[in-house]
């Protein structure tokens, strides 16, 4: 009986063991695979120049235990990357990526990035970038005036302040060019060759409409000649009339014409009506259509292209008391014209 007992029990015990076996033999194996990974996916590379390229390297590790392969290097926008100093890695191995960012003519808070591909299945696009700032040789903060909305016959004041954190760059103030009719620009001085307080008033004889233009000073540095800085805004008379002039590219070919559009809007008046609207000939053509906020769009067609109304005007018709004619002239000049 023991014996039987013990031949049973062997046999037992050898089952399980070929039951063992067997599962370890047929049971799945881990596959080896590559794994990207870099120490520092992000530079932050803190305040440069906007007249530099800044420059870093970065370090790629196959932390797997497959060959990395490196299959391409995607860049964005100012951003370049040279190819790593090998396209295979062994386990354990790491390369170097160097990667430069252009910030020329950028200014503020900056960030840029490149991918780099490889055939690591769970990362198969590893992202790394560029951060900081970008600043130029002589700043002007704001960069942009805007008056935004003005109501004609109203005077209003903005500034702005020039300055420059460079040790060894000095600039003037020596001239001011100023194109916006109405607009009155001057400076102080706050710290000579340093620092400087620009003003931009609208006056009071402002012309209606629109602007949107560069102020440029010109520095009386050799290196950074000038400085640029957009101005912006609307004056708003009775009503705003966009655009205040139709410029419309000159053509001599016979028979060409052009179609534009004129948008009148509410601007001290609210409450009007547009009741006619003529051109300098009677074979242009202009529709009105009234729109939505009690503003109406008209449509001029049939335009000549060839000058012959450069200078003339579209006159538009209201019910306003005092304020029934608006004109919006007609820019169509010879460009070929000899003064």
């Amino acid at each position: 009986m023991t014996a039987q007992f013990n031949q049973r029990t062997r046999h037992r015990v050898l089952f399980a063991a070929i039951l063992l076996c067997s599962a370890l033999i047929l049971a799945p194996q881990a596959l080896a695979q590559p794994k990207i990974s870099t120490p520092q996916p992000i530079y932050q590379f803190g305040s440069a120049l906007n007249t530099e390229v800044v420059t870093n390297d970065f370090i790629i590790q196959n932390e797997g235990d497959a060959p990395l392969q490196i299959l391409g290097i995607q860049t964005s926008c100012g951003c370049s990357a040279a190819d790593p100093g090998t396209n295979r890695l062994e386990p354990g191995e790491q390369t170097t990526i160097t990667a430069n960012f252009d910030l020329a003519n950028r200014s503020g808070p900056q960030t840029t990035s490149f991918t780099v591909r490889s055939n690591d299945p769970n990362t198969p696009a590893l992202r790394l970038q560029f951060r900081g700032e970008a600043q130029a040789p002589i700043n002007v903060e704001p960069r942009t005036v805007n008056f935004r909305q003005l109501m004609a016959g109203e005077t209003h004041t903005e500034s702005v302040e020039l300055n420059t954190s460079v040790p060894e760059l000095f600039f003037n103030v020596e001239r001011i060019v100023n194109p916006v009719d109405g607009l009155e620009v001057a400076y102080e001085t706050l710290e000579s060759g340093k620092s400087y307080r620009l003003t931009f008033t609208v006056m009071e004889d402002a012309p209606e409409g629109a602007f949107n233009s560069n102020v440029v000073v010109h520095t009386g540095n050799a290196q950074y000649p000038v400085v640029n800085m957009r101005v912006a805004g609307q004056i708003m008379g009775d009503l705003v009339i966009v655009p205040n002039r139709l410029r419309i590219p000159y053509n001599e070919s016979p028979g060409n014409t052009a179609n534009q559009y004129i948008r009148v809007g509410p601007g001290r008046v609210t409450n009007f009506e547009v009741v006619d609207a003529v051109g300098p000939s009677e074979d242009i053509g202009i529709e009105i259509s009234e729109q939505r906020g009690n503003s109406y769009l008209l449509r001029i067609t049939d335009i000549p292209v060839d000058g012959r109304f450069d200078g003339a005007d579209i006159l538009i018709y209201t019910d306003i008391p005092g304020n029934t004619e608006f004109r919006v002239p007609i820019s169509n000049e010879n460009p070929n014209t000899e003064d």
